[in-house]
């Protein structure tokens, strides 16, 4: 594979792994995952870049995570965690 000058994946590498990594998922996971888009916690972090994405539930509601470490933070406060997912799920369909 191709990689940049610097060493680190190209754009394609980075989206072939992040597929990869939804794909472990279940169907109506992944469609979650993909109108999510973005980690909840780590906000510049896309879902599947650091493995399968992990799933919480805030409220009854599924959110997802892309690792373990995000785990706390999200469940720390539910309504801003709720808040920020319906932001992402916005931003993701522009």
């Amino acid at each position: 594979a191709e990689r940049d000058p610097k060493g680190s994946a190209t754009k394609a590498e980075e989206l072939r792994d992040i597929s990869a990594a939804r794909a472990k998922l279940s169907d109506a996971d992944r469609k979650l995952v993909e109108a999510q888009s973005m980690c909840v916690v780590m906000e510049n972090s896309p879902l599947g870049s650091m493995g399968a994405p992990l799933k919480v539930m805030v409220d009854g509601q599924p959110v997802f995570i892309c690792c373990e470490g995000c785990r706390e933070e999200a469940l720390k406060d539910p309504k801003e965690t709720l808040a920020k997912i319906a932001k992402l799920k916005a931003d993701a369909k522009k």
